[in-house]
């Protein structure tokens, strides 16, 4: 995951900065347990904090996972709806589907 991150911030911050490493162990754990394989995917965008996007180069996917819809500060998979509004996912893939 971290090598298919070209942006060289975001490669950087992945690798040094301690909060984004817990943040992104955190988001492949929920990647884990959908089963998902982290081939081909990256980090492409930070935007604010507490959110995470996510692109996948051969699949031509996208992810994004904030931790500001549930009190606890989990992350949870998002899409965005019609109008552009972050909603909350269910799943990864269920995410996926409404990009």
């Amino acid at each position: 995951m971290i090598g298919n991150t070209s942006n060289i911030h975001l490669n950087f911050e992945i690798r040094n900065n301690e909060k984004t490493i817990a943040d992104v162990k955190e988001i492949i754990e929920i990647f884990l347990k959908e089963n998902i394989s982290l081939n081909n995917w990256g980090l492409f965008e930070n935007p604010i904090d507490g959110c995470y996007c996510f692109f996948n180069s051969k699949e031509h996917q996208y992810v994004s996972f904030v931790n500001y819809f549930t009190e606890d500060e989990r992350f949870v998979p998002t899409h965005l709806d019609e109008d552009s509004i972050e909603v909350q996912s269910d799943s990864i893939k269920h995410a996926i589907e409404q990009y």
